[in-house]
């Protein structure tokens, strides 16, 4: 009774492995494993049912064993067809094991042995295989997890960078609203327009309109991610002028428009004419000429921003604070159409600013 039942589950726990390792016809191998072990439980029932002796199930359960061996050998062979050479080892064993099984009930019938002699050895070299197989594989597992972790750490710390950096684009979107709805510039204003509700209505009338626009553009869209119309930055940018031109009638601004069929961020033009008012003609006597240009190129969409007024030092350190509006227009420039910024500028000729969009940005 024990050496047949520890035959029976021997066979019964290989079967289940095979099944297990069966891809393409794992259905079969389930199936194939439920019936074996539903005819081991008869054959092992029925001694104690029954006036039948346990051994006299042998060979039943040989040949019941046969037929299973025999549908899971067509199985493995099916599964060498299509596997790779990892899955091609573990089928071989399994059918060295099968085979095995079949050599012992041959070899016992003809009376050269009794028992699983071969099944016995061969178990015992692939489970010392599978053991030697195991100790390569825990160290490749253990190094694979610690580049699992350490992939995962690298996924934080770019999350955290990346919180940062849109932390970091917050924080300079207030800081540029802040820089162009400048307190004294609203005051300036205001100011003109209480003096003109007085002298001109008509004209304050007309202050009031461009101003409201002017602010609404700041508010509403500095904090967008995706690129204007280059004609509605220009609308925006002539808000501004017209305000402008209110408080310093003397001055002149020119638009060379070639190109305006593509997009750029947001308040991206606006500050750099507002730069070039401020610290290019503010500084002169009187006067002074402010041109925008747009134009392509073979590779860009270009926008210049020139003017004839004081100029400065390019060399010479640049306070962050001070100039927040061109750094931010630089990283939005980049963040959003991939586009540059540059400024040149000599003191007492002008400043030039340029922006450049790559045209497959464009689309």
């Amino acid at each position: 009774w024990i050496v047949g039942i520890s035959a029976m589950y021997y066979m019964i726990f290989a079967v289940a492995i095979i099944a297990f390792l069966l891809q393409k016809t794992q259905k079969i191998g389930r199936t194939v494993t439920v019936a074996l072990c539903v005819a081991d439980a008869v054959l092992i029932v029925l001694p104690l049912l029954s006036s039948l002796r346990f051994y006299d199930m042998m060979l039943p359960w040989v040949i019941i064993q046969t037929v299973a061996n025999a549908v899971l050998f067509v199985c493995l062979i099916k599964e060498l067809i299509s596997v790779d050479w990892k899955e091609k080892l573990a089928c071989a064993s399994m059918m060295l094991l099968l085979t095995a099984f079949e050599a012992d009930a041959v070899a016992t019938a003809c009376g050269f042995w009794r028992g699983g002699t071969i099944s016995q050895y061969v178990f015992a070299v692939l489970f010392i295989s599978a053991f030697v197989i195991v100790l390569f594989i825990i160290p490749k597992n253990i190094l694979a997890l610690k580049k699992a972790k350490d992939l995962e750490l690298q996924r934080s710390r770019l999350e955290l960078e990346k919180n940062a950096i849109e932390a970091e684009l917050k924080e300079s979107r207030v800081a540029i609203m802040l820089s162009q709805i400048r307190p004294h510039f609203i005051y300036n204003t205001l100011g003109t327009i209480e003096r003109l509700c007085i002298k001109d209505p008509q004209k304050a009338f007309e202050l009031v309109r461009n101003f409201s626009l002017y602010l609404r553009g700041n508010f509403s869209e500095l904090d967008s991610v995706v690129p204007i119309r280059f004609s509605e930055e220009i609308k925006h940018v002539q808000y501004y002028v017209n305000i402008e031109k209110v408080r310093f009638p003397d001055i002149t601004i020119e638009y060379q428009l070639e190109f305006s069929d593509f997009t750029v961020p947001a308040i991206s033009v606006q500050p750099l004419v507002e730069n070039a008012i401020k610290h290019g003609l503010m500084p002169l006597e009187s006067g002074g000429k402010v041109v925008i240009r747009s134009y392509k190129t073979d590779t860009h969409f270009c926008v210049e921003v020139v003017d004839n007024g004081a100029g400065f030092d390019t060399v010479a350190a640049i306070n962050k604070k001070e100039h927040v509006g061109l750094n931010n227009i630089r990283e939005r420039l980049r963040a959003i159409v991939n586009g540059e910024l540059t400024v040149e500028s000599t003191i007492g000729e002008g400043t030039k600013a340029t922006i450049m969009i790559p045209k497959g940005e464009n689309i």
